[in-house]
């Protein structure tokens, strides 16, 4: 029985999440605005062989102006931030992306702003 719950387990992809803190978050956001983004990647499996570097990071309706470097703050989970420019194109939402490709499924997150035309 612990076997099955140690191969099931080493199945799940990373979990991919994404942060603003509580005093810089906004119901809207206009074209311009500057808003940090703490992306956190946690490795739900221990034997992972991609490195972190290799995850991609897209943006739509904004742009990545700046990023800090991946930091692993405890073993299995790394966390960076992203500096983003909201963009003036006419869509009521824009969003940052981050997809990470391995043997064991990967992962996928995304975080999906409103903005004010």
């Amino acid at each position: 029985m612990i076997f099955l719950f140690a191969v099931t387990l080493s199945n799940f992809a990373c979990e991919i999440e994404f942060n603003i803190q509580d005093n810089a978050k906004k119901d809207f956001y206009k074209a311009g605005d500057v808003v940090i983004i703490e992306l956190t990647v946690i490795n739900t499996h221990r034997d992972c062989h991609e490195n972190i570097a290799d995850a991609k990071i897209m943006a739509d309706g904004c742009k990545i102006a700046g990023a800090t470097p991946w930091k692993e703050i405890k073993q299995g989970t790394f966390t960076r931030k992203l500096k983003v420019i909201v963009l003036p194109d006419g869509d009521h939402e824009f969003q940052i992306a981050c997809k990470r490709s391995c043997q064991k499924d990967g992962g996928f997150g995304k975080i999906a702003l409103q903005k004010k035309a």
